[in-house]
């Protein structure tokens, strides 16, 4: 008997991925190009938002201050979607989590720690060592302007490629990880609608470039990309496991009736 792949079985399922794909290098791709050539579009971006003496006054206002406030709701929304994940199978009746809301959760659990926590935080962040828009001497502070993807300066606090605030927006389009090709373009637009707006919050007050912003997205998009085909291969070859077992216990039967 042979084994049949999921993505032969649905090859619209398998070039939906590969389109996703290509979508992410080429957005990928062009941010790289355009920043390479007009590395000043950060400077000019930021400094329509500062007001002179290091002092950059979005910082102050109330609507933006909550929502750089925002990710410490969203810790308990992880935190939700832990326990969903730890006790969805245990609660009784119509309290019990479904399998594919438990899906859900771990694609947020997985994106959440992978891309934000370790990715985001302990990777990108550590590797270039930029200095944030208000340290920049250009913009009030200490530093000299750092290009995108180039070494920065040993500084413990510069650490402004990429944007952790908005990578936590965009850590929603995980939800849909595991759903249908329309499932996840709709969570992509709500990921690229929370991470677009807490990174428009960290370009305000200073703390941000927009290409930190942006990368934010290539990140986060690749890490839940990588994730989605890991679990693809995974189904494969349990699938493939299965039918080879079905094989084998089926194979002493066909013998006999020959």
């Amino acid at each position: 008997m042979s084994v049949i792949s999921p993505s032969s079985m649905f090859p619209r399922l398998r070039r939906a991925r590969y389109r996703e794909l290509l979508q992410l290098l080429a957005f990928a791709l062009t941010l790289a190009l355009l920043f390479s050539v007009w590395p000043i579009l950060d400077l000019a971006v930021s400094s329509w938002f500062y007001a002179g003496d290091g002092q950059f006054p979005a910082k102050q206002w109330a609507w933006v201050r909550a929502i750089y406030d925002y990710p410490k709701a969203g810790q308990w929304l992880v935190v939700a979607a832990l326990l969903a994940l730890l006790l969805g199978r245990f609660l009784p009746g119509r309290w019990r989590v479904t399998r594919p809301w438990r899906r859900r959760c771990l694609a947020l659990l997985l994106a959440a720690a992978l891309g934000v926590g370790w990715l985001v935080h302990d990777v990108v962040k550590e590797v270039f060592n930029r200095p944030r828009p208000h340290q920049t001497q250009e913009l009030g502070g200490d530093y000299s302007f750092v290009p995108i993807l180039q070494p920065g300066v040993q500084c413990k606090d510069c650490v402004s490629f990429v944007s952790g605030h908005a990578a936590g927006g965009f850590v929603y389009m995980a939800w849909g990880l595991f759903g249908a090709p329309a499932t996840r373009r709709r969570w992509r637009r709500i990921g690229w609608l929370a991470g677009g707006v807490l990174g428009a919050v960290r370009i305000l007050q200073g703390g941000h470039f927009l290409s930190d912003v942006l990368f934010a997205a290539v990140v986060m998009w690749s890490c839940c990309w990588l994730l989605r085909e890991l679990w693809l291969r995974l189904a494969c070859w349990r699938r493939s496991r299965r039918l080879k077992a079905r094989a084998r216990r089926l194979a002493p039967v066909v013998g006999a009736q020959g």
